[in-house]
């Protein structure tokens, strides 16, 4: 059985982390946030939910990534994975969910206007995955 698909479209609540590992594999860390908004009865748009979500790219993807800002729109599919980790203060064990990025595209400020910058994330490695895990769609 694959990893759960998701396709999320938000702003990025940091700047990215990108930094490049000893053998040169660029790797990008960054958090998005979504919302689900609606009209009010006054007609004003308003905040139903809001998903906050953490991502890693790698390669191309994250070196996309690494030239958007806080803020910015962004456009994340990728595979949804269970990430663990022991507490180094209490020794309790913790995990989270992270977006593992397939694809990325990078919409440019609102003033600017444009298309987005995009990248399928097809390279070398395959789908962005270091370890060359085939895409999982």
């Amino acid at each position: 059985m694959s990893l759960p698909v998701l396709d999320i479209t938000g702003n990025l609540t940091n700047n990215p982390d990108l930094r490049f590992s000893p053998s040169g594999t660029a790797i990008a860390n960054v958090h998005i946030a979504a919302n689900d908004s609606r009209r009010n009865q006054s007609g004003e748009w308003e905040t139903v939910r809001s998903l906050f979500l953490g991502a890693t790219a790698f390669n191309e993807n994250a070196e996309t990534l690494g030239n958007a800002s806080k803020g910015q729109r962004v456009r994340l599919i990728g595979r949804l994975q269970t990430e663990e980790w022991e507490d180094k203060q209490t020794g309790e064990k913790r995990s989270a969910i992270k977006l593992l990025v397939d694809f990325v595209s990078v919409y440019p400020p609102r003033q600017q206007g444009g298309a987005p910058q995009q990248h399928a994330g097809v390279q070398q490695g395959g789908w962005g995955d270091p370890n060359g895990a085939e895409p999982p769609f």
